[in-house]
């Protein structure tokens, strides 16, 4: 059953046109992601496709009982609006709305998303993460028969978006959204379609079915471009070297030339476009190494707003070459403590020391750029020009790196989609070349292919990391250590990446159920005289199961490494019909193999203690 068919759709702005002639459907039960990078037109798609917009020409053909559910970016209400009216604002016809079962799905969903608390505040009271839970909220208590979400897991909190991941898993939904979170679209997804150069692509399957099928189309792509340039130059040739008196078929041929050179130039244009990929390069690692080893020590550090404790009695070394991630709540003080470690917030007892060559590099949620301010005219206010390595580069060309096209730099800022203003502050960031990198939600409004530089970046970077981000997948790879605020200024501190956290927090919550002790974490201050901190002692298991044990926590982060590879591998290599399928083997085994070590390591870490 179709609830949705979209018909030689286009859009064009300006002299722009963003969206060409597209087609596409929606299916009862069908769950698909768009995907595109910045500023490519994905929001504007959702808004036409949800009515908000009117398309330049095409249809967007909706089945009459289908009702559609629109969750948008940002959703703008009333501050003076109270949470519990606009509960009760009823979009959706009245056939389909009952009192008593809508007094259900009220109760349930706003327990799920721990929103009832807010019911009786106003809409202008509540914080980002708050606004987007109650807007998510509204639209799946409503229940209608397509869920529409622009970015749903922005601003939310990690358990937010374990809930909402299984919650859509659901086989009866039918969802189109945009997401960048790739476990989202490893886990829920059906298929994906990609936005690029105002065209769609289909992709059957999930995240690791499209990297697999767009290496193909790639390759594809690039094996008809070679054709096209062999005839080019075949062409090319011939009329250079053809006599001026034309006969009529040498005639035919050299319109048929100009023709073809015409179409070359276009394809060669798009060709470079779509293959240009962004280079993170702006840090020069010789200046990383004017650190010490310590480089900012923390002592007893409390810091309350009123009743609510933040930090009680936290202290921590932060080394070169640390990459800590930070879990918690919305609401519980991330930022906050993220504001101290830089200085910008004062903690109301404990020590703060810092090194005398510490270069902080803050990138924070909240973005705000100068007005009227063109985006070459504001990076050049950092530097006209950076030394990265031996290599001089002036702006415009670390703005090009960072897919800024020369047209692009003469543009204001505000006329740059959400994610091409995120990409340029993180830019300006890396041009201060620190040492210490804050990054806070680096990953909102990214996407994929920035996100993948970043992470390629954040990896081989050798100064100190502190990162808070939603994104799951980014954490895994990016962060080798945990920080997760509790609430009331507790802080737990475990050694491991993000997925083994959770592991741990899943069977301790599973041990208190059934009155087992529990696993123990790394309390603060049980980290040695040196500020490093070791693994949880494997006592109950014998010599050779701790051996074991070692084993896999390696061969799991070598099979974690190699999967990343063929990862990376898919997006940026043309590859052969033959080297897919066998990478393809490869990944499916490897994954398999994982899991099968992954639930070894469980059962084992279970005789920890």
């Amino acid at each position: 059953m179709y609830y949705l068919q979209v018909k030689e759709l286009a859009y064009r702005y300006h002299t722009r046109q963003i969206i060409d002639g597209v087609d596409f459907s929606i299916q009862k039960g069908q769950k698909i992601a768009l995907i595109a990078r910045n500023g490519m037109g994905k929001t504007t798609l959702l808004n036409i496709i949800a009515g908000k917009l009117e398309c330049t020409h095409g249809e967007v053909a909706r089945n009459k009982a289908c009702r559609v559910g629109f969750l948008e970016q940002k959703t703008e209400l009333p501050d003076t609006m109270i949470v519990q009216d606009r509960f009760e604002q009823h979009e959706v016809d009245d056939e389909h709305y009952h009192d008593r079962e809508h007094g259900v799905r009220l109760d349930k969903i706003t327990r799920e998303l721990d929103i009832r608390t807010l019911l009786t505040q106003a809409w202008g009271t509540l914080s980002g993460g708050e606004q987007k839970k109650v807007a998510l909220a509204k639209i799946l208590i409503d229940e209608p028969d397509v869920l529409i979400l622009d970015e749903p897991t922005n601003h939310l909190d990690l358990d937010m978006i374990n809930w909402l991941e299984d919650y859509l898993s659901q086989k009866n939904l039918t969802l189109l959204m945009v997401t960048h979170d790739r476990y989202f679209l490893e886990r829920v997804c059906t298929d994906i379609v990609e936005l690029d150069r105002g065209k769609l692509y289909t992709y059957s399957g999930n995240y690791s079915d499209y990297l697999l099928k767009k290496s193909e189309r790639l390759q594809k792509e690039h094996k008809d471009m070679h054709n096209l340039k062999q005839l080019y130059r075949r062409e090319l040739a011939w009329v250079k070297k053809a006599p001026r008196a034309r006969e009529t078929k040498s005639v035919k041929r050299t319109k048929d030339f100009f023709e073809l050179q015409d179409t070359f130039k276009s394809k060669s244009t798009d060709y470079r476009d779509n293959n240009k990929k962004i280079e993170i390069t702006a840090v020069d690692k010789s200046e990383q190494r004017m650190l010490g080893n310590k480089i900012l020590i923390m002592k007893g550090i409390v810091k309350s707003f009123g009743d609510k404790k933040i930090l009680s009695d936290f202290s921590h070394e932060f080394r070169f070459g640390e990459r800590i991630g930070i879990l918690g709540r919305n609401g519980v003080g991330k930022t906050t403590f993220l504001n101290i470690v830089v200085g910008e917030e004062e903690c109301d007892k404990g020590k703060r020391e810092l090194s005398e060559h510490v270069e902080f590099g803050y990138y924070t949620q909240k973005i705000v750029f100068p007005s009227h301010v063109k985006v070459l005219e504001y990076a050049k206010s950092v530097a006209d020009w950076m030394t990265i390595g031996k290599e001089k580069i002036s702006t415009t060309k670390l703005l090009e790196r960072f897919l800024f096209s020369p047209a692009q730099q003469q543009q204001w800022i505000h006329d740059l989609s959400g994610g091409e203003q995120r990409r340029l502050s993180l830019l300006v960031t890396l041009m201060r070349k620190p040492n210490f990198l804050i990054l806070d939600e680096p990953t909102n409004d990214l996407d994929i292919d920035t996100m993948n530089a970043l992470e390629d970046f954040l990896l081989g970077y050798e100064g100190c990391l502190v990162v808070i981000s939603h994104d799951r997948y980014f954490m895994d790879k990016i962060a080798d250590r945990i920080f997760s605020f509790e609430g009331e200024g507790k802080v737990e501190d475990f050694q491991g990446s993000y997925s083994r956290y959770v592991e741990w927090k899943i069977k301790n919550e599973q041990g208190k159920n059934n009155n087992e002790q529990l696993l123990p974490v790394i309390p603060m201050h049980e980290a040695s005289e040196d500020g490093m901190t070791t693994l949880p002692p494997k006592k109950g298991l014998t010599k050779d199961e701790k051996k074991e044990l070692e084993r896999l926590m390696k061969q799991i982060a070598k099979g974690e490494e190699r999967k990343h590879e063929i990862n990376t591998i898919f997006q940026t290599q043309q590859l052969s019909h033959g080297e897919l399928k066998e990478l393809g083997k490869e990944l499916q085994h490897l994954s398999a193999d994982l899991e099968e070590k992954e639930m070894r390591w469980m059962e084992l870490s279970e005789f920890v203690s």
